[in-house]
């Protein structure tokens, strides 16, 4: 199977849709996703693993030429995702809730998918 993609937000929300399979095959509930706030931007995915609830930066490219998607997670963006996740809690009524931030990494390349998941990168 050939995989093409028209730009950058369908890559994108390509590896958002297989970050959330393979959230549903680890046993974990999605409880939201794409979730906007403000100026601060989205969350991709937020669910509950049974102890904590994960919010789950995507990040997904079709090579390496500009890097590793996970490289584009930097101190900067590290910042915003907790206060996005902050934000999400109070919203939701989970302010006490133990969480963490984690990222998946969607390597497109040749047409073979690769998937890299860094526990509490923020």
């Amino acid at each position: 199977m050939q995989l093409s993609f028209n730009n950058n937000w369908s890559v994108g929300r390509f590896g958002e849709q297989i970050v959330e399979k393979d959230c549903w095959r680890r046993g974990w509930r999605v409880l939201d996703r794409n979730w906007h706030y403000g100026k601060y931007g989205e969350l991709d995915i937020v669910a509950n693993d049974g102890k904590q609830i994960v919010f789950i930066e995507v990040k997904t490219r079709t090579s390496v030429n500009y890097g590793y998607p996970v490289e584009a997670i930097n101190k900067s963006k590290r910042n915003k995702l907790r206060v996005l996740a902050n934000a999400w809690l109070h919203e939701n009524g989970k302010v006490h809730f133990p969480y963490r931030i984690d990222s998946f990494s969607v390597l497109i390349d040749n047409n073979n998918l690769k998937i890299d998941h860094l526990r509490a990168v923020a």
